[in-house]
């Protein structure tokens, strides 16, 4: 049983690693293209967060779909989906045509985290360390796209790195699809009464057992977790902030501080790379000090670094800003979502994690629609400004709703029981 765990979490990694190598090629590019097509600081934005309420719109859904269809049909539709984005990308001669490859882009993310991230909860020993694992091949093969983006881009033009998103993304739909048609039992869900004893479960295709409109359940929160669970929403929102303005912002702020188009990939890049150096230890730590011990620094390095980049002109300091934010995201993202997952009961990780999901989304809409108007009024480093005060007052927040959560000094244990929340296999 733990060498299969091992494998599929190996087998998890390795598809992000895929999935997001092809999403990161088109990150750096986007901004930039839809400007050369006529795009202002505010199309940009409004595209981004148009995209971003897809996002939100429709990732409990998708959680709620993980848990029944199976993480496997998930990863595949993701695949395609990722796919399907960079080929509008490809062929997109207006800003409609990017507004649908955005929008795509975006039903990739709210389709393939819930699952990813419920499956990854349970394929490890610690939900911390495991989602440390995933959290950490994301950003490195983000990372090694951006540069590549930027590197591509200025040597053949945007759609060249669109192009090679698009190929990159048709491996992860083979490697999906393979793995799916060779693990047809890739997930059977293992479902917990209230007192603990477990019934069968709903299959890969989905089934009959009981959900959380059984009349006998207790909720799909485990007892006095309300607010570690809004802890969770709360610090998901937070650290999106600061994606949204990794994916949107900091090239269009690249370019207005004259860099090149290679030194916006080397920009992007110092994100990614600051949130794989963190995401690993960050799951490992918060399995050791409890989750609060990680959030809270953590968002206090994103305000700090945000505020840096909002006010500094020089290329070292500004890549050193964009680390910071990096740094924050990474540390803040697994353990966030672990913190979700350990608030819900093990038959309803997929909506508790759709639910952070959600306010991921809504954290990428505030983040796109407000920046937009704020490069627009004041030039493109008002928004790192704006999300600094932002994130100080979020870490206010999380400090109360830390404390009033009993349990957050016990990240894997449970009240079903005694029952670990990962306990379930993959």
């Amino acid at each position: 049983m733990a060498r299969r765990s091992v494998s599929r979490l190996v087998y998890l990694a390795g598809l992000t690693t895929v999935l997001c190598m092809s999403s990161g090629l088109t990150q750096p590019v986007f901004p930039l293209h839809a400007q050369a097509l006529g795009a202002s600081y505010g199309t940009v934005g409004a595209m981004a967060a148009m995209g971003s309420v897809m996002h939100a719109g429709v990732s409990l859904y998708m959680g709620r779909l993980a848990d029944r269809a199976g993480h496997d049909f998930m990863f595949f539709m993701s695949a395609l989906t990722v796919t399907l984005a960079a080929a509008a990308y490809v062929i997109s001669s207006s800003l409609g045509v990017i507004g649908v490859g955005k929008a795509l882009d975006s039903l990739f993310i709210a389709a393939y985290w819930p699952a990813l991230e419920s499956a990854s909860h349970a394929a490890g020993p610690a939900a911390g360390a495991s989602m440390g694992v995933v959290y950490t091949a994301y950003p490195v093969a983000t990372f090694a796209a951006s540069l590549v983006a930027g590197w591509t881009a200025a040597r053949w033009g945007y759609r060249a790195s669109f192009a090679a998103a698009m190929c990159v993304g048709a491996v992860g739909m083979i490697w999906s699809a393979r793995n799916a048609r060779g693990n047809p039992r890739a997930r059977t869900l293992r479902r917990l009464d209230p007192a603990g004893m477990a019934t069968s479960g709903a299959g890969q295709a989905g089934g009959t057992a009981s959900d959380a409109s059984d009349p006998h359940r207790q909720g799909r929160l485990l007892e006095g977790r309300r607010a570690g669970f809004a802890a969770a929403m709360l610090s998901c929102f937070s650290y999106c902030l600061l994606v949204a303005l990794a994916m949107t912002f900091v090239p269009l702020l690249a370019e207005y501080r004259g860099l090149s188009v290679e030194h916006v990939g080397v920009l992007v890049g110092m994100y990614w790379l600051g949130r794989a150096v963190s995401s690993f230890p960050a799951g490992v730590l918060s399995e050791r000090l409890g989750r609060p011990a990680v959030i809270l620094p953590a968002l206090v390095i994103g305000a700090l670094g945000a505020a840096l980049a909002g006010t500094t002109a020089e290329f070292v300091p500004l890549a050193a800003a964009v680390a910071m934010t990096g740094v924050c995201s990474g540390a803040v993202a697994p353990v966030a979502m672990a913190l979700g997952a350990d608030c819900a009961r093990p038959w309803a990780h997929g909506w508790a994690l759709g639910l952070c999901e959600t306010m991921c989304g809504v954290g990428f809409v505030a983040a796109g629609a407000s920046g937009g108007l704020l490069a627009t009024a004041g030039g493109p480093a008002l928004p790192f400004k704006a999300a600094s005060l932002a994130l100080a007052c979020c870490v206010l927040i999380l400090t109360t709703l830390f404390r009033a959560d009993g349990r957050h000094r016990h990240p894997g244990r449970s009240t079903d029981g005694g029952h670990r929340a990962s306990a379930h296999g993959v």
